[in-house]
């Protein structure tokens, strides 16, 4: 909520918005749109574990466009949670690198998601705005206290994120899914402790089940038990 918030905020009011070949088709009411944002769909072929080839369309959000370069940029929003350790008030001014690779340590999957979208997305810049609230206890308003912006390639270098990688885990993803002769349901693809192996577990609905009807039981009881102190009350 608050990137989108931060995307609203910090847009051109008075530039036309950038026209996409196609509306967006999930809007159903002009009041339901939070923030405006582009879609880009590309595919690519990959190669599952059996030599086969798929093709797989990936839907890429492309948050803005800048108009002097004509480059699209995505912009993301760093949320101050703990001022000790981020000391954002002290170094943001001077040290706005060290607060970003501070914010990598603590979350990088959080970073590697990022740059992934950005890069399937075609888009060539990404702006890190710092965001601190303007009063600690409310949750309502902030402040953008600082930004920094980097080409999409540089920053996946500095973190070091590998393509390949991500491809060869999509690629696992894909035949072991394909390969399964399990009915529909929810799965968890979990990786094995001490292993690169990766597996791919069904939940059991009968357990679910069965807790949720415990949690049922235990809530009527307490809901008797309620009833039988107010009746010796009275």
């Amino acid at each position: 909520m608050l990137n989108k918030t931060l995307i609203e905020a910090v847009k051109d009011k008075t530039c036309k918005p950038d026209e996409q070949e196609s509306k967006d088709p999930h809007i159903e009411v002009e009041s339901q749109i939070i923030s405006r944002i582009g879609y880009t769909y590309q595919i690519w072929k990959t190669k599952t574990a059996n030599g086969k080839f798929k093709r797989i369309c990936v839907r890429c959000a492309v948050h803005s466009l800048n108009k002097t370069s004509n480059e699209y940029m995505n912009l993301y929003a760093l949320h101050e949670w703990n001022t000790q350790r981020q000391k954002w008030g002290k170094e943001i001014d001077n040290q706005a690198a060290g607060c970003l690779t501070r914010e990598i340590s603590d979350n990088q999957n959080k970073f590697a998601r990022w740059t992934v979208q950005s890069l399937l997305g075609g888009v060539k810049k990404m702006r890190f705005a710092f965001i601190q609230r303007k009063n600690d206890k409310s949750n309502t308003e902030h402040k953008v206290v600082g930004t920094l912006t980097m080409t999409t390639e540089e920053f996946a270098k500095q973190i070091n994120l590998n393509m390949k990688n991500c491809w060869a885990i999509l690629e696992e993803v894909v035949s072991v899914v394909i390969g399964t002769q399990e009915t529909s349901g929810d799965y968890m693809f979990v990786r094995e402790v001490a292993a690169p192996n990766y597996r791919l577990y069904k939940a059991n609905t009968a357990i679910e089940e069965e807790s949720e009807y415990d949690d049922e039981e235990e809530e009527e009881e307490g809901e008797e038990e309620e009833e039988k102190q107010e009746v010796k009350q009275e």
